[in-house]
């Protein structure tokens, strides 16, 4: 434990030290140009290409311009101690493979950052190659932090979103890792989350992973990759992985507490095989405490399928197991003997119909918690309703009169998924504690309307205990972004009613949601409420104007249409087409930058050709580029 201590001081040390004479290099692949200096927003580089042929010194920050799509080529930073981040507003800096390279390749590279930034469509190399958005090998402390990374292709289980093999204190921290299942014809196939392939001392905190084939694949190397040791995953939201969400293949000592686990499938899955080319190793010594476990379907929560190795050490307490389906199962194990000493105590368990198979075990089922007792299992366990606030909202607090307030057992744990203080002693069950405090705020409506061409959102409560306020969040495509804040009354408890307008909506189909923060810095999200922006008139504008390097160009569509976009000079030839598709109704940004063309007076052209097949609509207006 001392010499991890002294291994992190010395990498932030050395990071810290690195920055004393840090440069900043912006990198705009709309307004930028590789000539350029890259050390000021004016003088940016245009593309990757320029990035991974430019030599840095540790420390240096390479920001990529948001709201900037970058295809050139694959992200292969030459040197250690770098940071990539963007800078500006909009939505994070996209770097995209277009399902033909990957968008991040890393060998033998040592404390770098990714801040700030999505990547998608990573893929590379043969069927059985593990290609990645992101492919990490040998890598030591390499941090992701609020990164999306999202839809890698190929539609296998060894590509993936996020590979990690044979590295080292590998840090995913308020991330999303998505869509990764694939639609394909063969339901065992699909792309993965995350794959640790004997990475060791990995940490997963506050993440999103849901929609991938695995969500969180451990060890599912040859042989000569060996077991992951050390892994931590906490107050993290795991669900819908296609086959699993964690896929244990060979880790030892990992730790897995404070997560919301939701699958149609399987939640956690314990494999080995010693045929082929996988490795023999099985699972040892993993601790899952206070998780909430939801499982819809035929499978199990737990499913063991370890034909070779057995899986010993494993413990589970302070949990919550849920299920919906009477097919399923909490705990099935398909080989029989390859469940080896484990530990269940203060558990919860609830089907929400009867079944006579809630464990399987050695060929045996066990259809009520006093027979699964008798093997000497949870003996301070409970069956029964847990008793969620509201479980058709995902509102997994507990309610006051559950039997898993404070029915746990101490594990050396502070605090739950929300960041709510959890006591030395006697903790909650599941994965949010339940105190008086906790989420004070009682919401009873949320609404979103189209009002003259702004959406207004109100919202009603009625009561508030040290409530800070609202953070007012917008998803127009594949993020959430802040748009306001709102002040709370603090303490009230009458009814309180609420507003707030986006004046400057972007989309057709908009998602809003509130993220309602007490004083502590506790939080809760509401429901998510979707508007469909259909407005009312055409209109094209730009600002700045005049500008330099770049302008934003925004346009309305009253209907689906056809839509032509196109930047001409003053004599009438064309410079770029900007667009030349169907959109919906809506309102939509584009960025157009100018530094490669000279000063001077361009015209922006946008032709709507409606796709009812009404009369087209069309407008010019003039953009001043000024050097």
């Amino acid at each position: 434990m001392l010499k991890s201590i002294y291994y992190w001081w010395g990498a932030i040390l050395f990071l810290f030290m690195g920055n004393l004479h840090a440069t900043t290099y912006y990198v705009d692949n709309e307004g930028g140009n590789n000539n350029n200096s890259g050390t000021t927003i004016s003088a940016a580089w245009n593309n990757i290409s320029k990035v991974n042929s430019s030599s840095f010194n540790s420390g240096d920050i390479i920001s990529f311009k948001c709201g900037d799509r970058f295809t050139d080529a694959t992200l292969m930073p030459n040197n250690d101690g770098l940071i990539f981040n963007s800078y500006g507003t909009g939505a994070k800096p996209v770097i995209d493979g277009h399902s033909t390279i990957e968008c991040v390749d890393m060998s033998n590279r040592n404390n770098i950052i990714f801040n700030g930034l999505r990547f998608v469509n990573g893929f590379k190399g043969s069927s059985t190659d593990p290609s990645a958005n992101v492919n990490l090998w040998y890598c030591n402390h390499i941090t992701f932090e609020s990164c999306n990374i999202d839809s890698s292709k190929g539609g296998h289980i060894t590509k993936v979103g996020l590979y990690d093999g044979q590295g080292t204190y590998l840090t995913v921290r308020n991330c999303t890792l998505s869509d990764g299942q694939q639609t394909l014809s063969d339901p065992n196939q699909g792309n993965l989350g995350i794959y640790l392939d004997g990475t060791d001392n990995a940490l997963m905190e506050y993440d999103t992973l849901l929609n991938n084939f695995s969500n969180i694949r451990v060890a599912f190397g040859t042989n000569d990759l060996g077991m992951a040791n050390g892994l931590v995953v906490r107050y993290c939201v795991i669900k819908n992985g296609r086959y699993d969400n964690i896929d244990e293949d060979g880790s030892a000592g990992a730790l897995y507490y404070y997560n919301l686990f939701e699958a149609t499938n399987i939640n956690v899955y314990l494999f080995t095989d010693g045929s082929g080319t996988y490795d023999a190793y099985a699972t040892r010594n993993s601790s899952y405490f206070n998780n909430t476990f939801i499982t819809h379907g035929s499978e199990a929560s737990i499913h063991l399928n370890s034909k070779t190795g057995v899986n010993n050490g494993m413990v589970f307490k302070n949990n919550i197991f849920y299920s919906d389906n009477s097919s399923g199962y909490f705990l099935y194990e398909e080989v029989s003997g390859q469940m080896g000493t484990w530990t269940f105590n203060n558990n919860l368990y609830y089907m929400t119909s009867s079944c006579s198979h809630q464990w399987y075990r050695h060929g045996t089922y066990y259809s009520t918690l006093p027979q699964w007792q008798s093997l000497s299992f949870d003996a301070n366990s409970f069956d029964c309703d847990p008793l969620f606030n509201n479980y058709s909202t995902r509102d997994l607090c507990l309610k006051t009169g559950s039997k898993g307030l404070n029915s746990g057992t101490s594990v050396g744990l502070t605090a739950d998924i929300l960041g709510t203080a959890v006591p030395s002693s006697n903790p909650d069950m599941g994965a949010i504690q339940h105190t008086s405090t906790t989420l004070p705020v009682e919401l009873t409506s949320f609404t979103g309307n189209l009002v003259n061409n702004l959406i207004l959102l109100a919202w009603n409560t009625a009561t508030e205990i040290d409530n800070q306020g609202f953070e007012i969040q917008r998803n127009s495509g594949s993020s959430w972004d802040k748009i306001g804040f709102v002040d709370g009354k603090g303490n009230s408890i009458t009814k309180n009613t609420y507003s707030f307008e986006d004046k400057n909506p972007v989309g057709y189909k908009i998602q809003y949601r509130l993220k309602q923060i007490d004083n502590s810095g506790n939080f809760k999200y509401s429901d998510i409420v979707t508007v469909t922006f259909i407005p009312e008139t055409f209109s094209i504008g730009n600002y700045p104007n005049p500008f330099n390097p770049s302008t934003k160009i925004r346009y309305t569509i009253p209907e689906e249409s056809m839509v032509n976009l196109v930047v001409y000079n003053v004599i009438g030839e064309k410079i770029d087409e900007l667009k030349n598709e169907i959109q919906q109704s809506g309102t939509y940004e584009i960025t157009w930058g100018g530094s490669n063309h000279p000063s001077g007076v361009y015209l922006l052209s946008l032709v709507e050709s409606p796709a009812n097949g009404s009369a087209k609509i069309s407008k010019t207006i003039k953009m001043n580029l000024i050097k």
